[in-house]
């Protein structure tokens, strides 16, 4: 997979190895300083995407954007937990993209996703209720998609675990996609910490996630 912004990997490169030893024809493709350094880059992209979801959220006065960092380092932990399994598939379906029927019939299993139905034409026309009712079956499309909950479970935002979340959370633990951590009390009430700065931590956040995965990358959308 080719970076889009080169001199963001130029910028990574300093986390993992000195500056100097990044010869010009390793910064183009990812597997060549994987395999030149034994190094994970989109691993280094999740940290550093990590750590400016954090700064975001201690250097903003703005509750929005706070609330809105936390979800992102919520989605980051979840991305790095399911990233290079077949559950990182759940990804795919959060944001739209088409996954195995395998894993539709385990998730099915498991009570997580729904059935869905939905036209792909507009334009029908006929004589009689029984014709305009068969041309309407042959327009109808089956789909699946994720239940409300599983997706809010999945969307990074913190929630409480009460009785009537439990069971679905113990599931998603079980795939090892879902992290409990405690939110302290009045977390939004803290003050912002000055002299960071959140503008560019917001635009730097948007140009690493350009170089991850499409569907990673489209579910990490801020």
């Amino acid at each position: 997979m080719l970076f889009k912004k080169k001199r963001k990997v130029e910028e990574l490169g300093e986390i993992v190895i000195p500056r100097e030893e990044i010869r010009k024809e390793d910064v183009k493709d990812i597997e060549v300083i994987k395999e030149s350094h034994g190094v994970d880059l989109e691993d280094e992209i999740l940290k550093k995407l990590e750590r400016l979801s954090l700064t975001l959220l201690l250097g903003s006065g703005d509750r929005e954007t706070k609330e809105k960092a936390l979800n992102m380092y919520g989605r980051i932990k979840f991305v790095k937990a399911v990233r290079g399994t077949e559950n990182e598939d759940l990804i795919r379906l959060f944001v739209g993209m088409d996954v195995t029927e395998d894993f539709v019939e385990r998730l099915r299993g498991k009570g997580f996703i729904e059935k869905t139905y939905r036209l792909s034409g507009v334009d029908i026309k006929a004589k009689d209720k029984e014709e305009i009712a068969k041309k309407l079956e042959e327009l109808v499309k089956e789909e699946f998609e994720l239940k409300d909950d599983v997706r809010e479970v999945l969307s990074g935002r913190p929630f409480l675990v009460n009785d009537e979340r439990i069971e679905i959370v113990e599931k998603l633990n079980e795939l090892g996609a879902f992290e409990i951590y405690l939110l302290p009390k009045g977390w939004f009430d803290i003050p912002n910490i000055n002299n960071l700065d959140v503008e560019r931590a917001m635009r730097e956040f948007r140009e690493l996630t350009e170089s991850l995965p499409q569907h990673i990358a489209k579910f990490l959308e801020i």
